[in-house]
């Protein structure tokens, strides 16, 4: 599968869910990077996730996924990461999806990804809908449809998810699924910037520059693509 999946999915989805779940486990400070935290607390996580408790499957799956206090074991990780889907909890939902997808932990398969990407989104959560529009967009595990997968980029757009920005960014630069509109695209790629995506601030500075979408400003511009470098994009670096 397309190394997007393992990128957008595998990391950055990761980060996104530990976000959401606040860091905290019943009350409990969470800390991935306190082995003793990991190991004192796995126990009683364990527990809590036999007793259907999808939070704490959903936690024991991200330490068992990092390796942060315990040894990574993504085999295991699934099967913690798929209890806390079947108990409604999105985050496993969406990071089982990439797993299926990137063949982490077991074998690939891309139907049962998008299955999953449908699930996080139908439990609201932004970036399960943004990566079941990738599917859409692209045709992955099932039909293509532009249309449907602009309609949940817009879903996830307004509810903060940068990625989701950028696509319609890009579709709306390209007329690739959507109306060619370079201002529209300009927003776009604002509102991703502002949610610390480089590709965004990259694609921002070059409209900048070019003066697409509205007046052209050099400074402007230098300064966007200096936050993408920033951001870690190398291109926008110079390498």
């Amino acid at each position: 599968m397309d190394s997007f999946f393992g990128r957008a999915a595998g990391l950055a989805a990761i980060a996104a869910a530990c976000a959401a779940c606040g860091g905290t486990v019943k009350g409990n400070d969470v800390n991935l990077d306190d082995s003793n935290w990991a190991m004192g607390e796995r126990g009683e996580l364990e527990q809590q996730c036999a007793a259907d408790d999808a939070e704490a499957c959903f936690m024991l799956g991200l330490m068992l996924h990092e390796g942060e206090g315990l040894p990574a074991n993504p085999i295991l990780a699934r099967t913690y990461f798929q209890k806390a889907c079947d108990g409604g909890e999105a985050g496993g939902c969406f990071i089982l999806g990439a797993m299926w997808a990137d063949g982490d932990g077991g074998p690939e398969d891309i139907v049962k990804s998008r299955a999953l990407f449908k699930k996080a989104c139908d439990l609201g959560d932004p970036t399960g809908c943004y990566l079941l529009g990738m599917m859409w967009f692209e045709g992955h595990g099932g039909q293509q449809s532009k249309e449907a997968a602009k309609a949940l980029f817009e879903n996830a757009c307004s509810s903060g998810e940068p990625r989701s920005c950028y696509a319609l960014g890009n579709m709306h630069r390209d007329g690739d699924g959507a109306d060619e509109d370079h201002a529209v695209a300009r927003e776009f790629y604002r509102q991703a910037c502002e949610g610390n995506d480089a590709d965004s601030c990259f694609q921002l500075g070059a409209m900048y520059e070019k003066g697409e979408g509205g007046d052209a400003d050099l400074e402007t511009a230098a300064l966007l693509i200096l936050r993408a470098c920033d951001l870690g994009m190398k291109a926008a670096c110079g390498e």
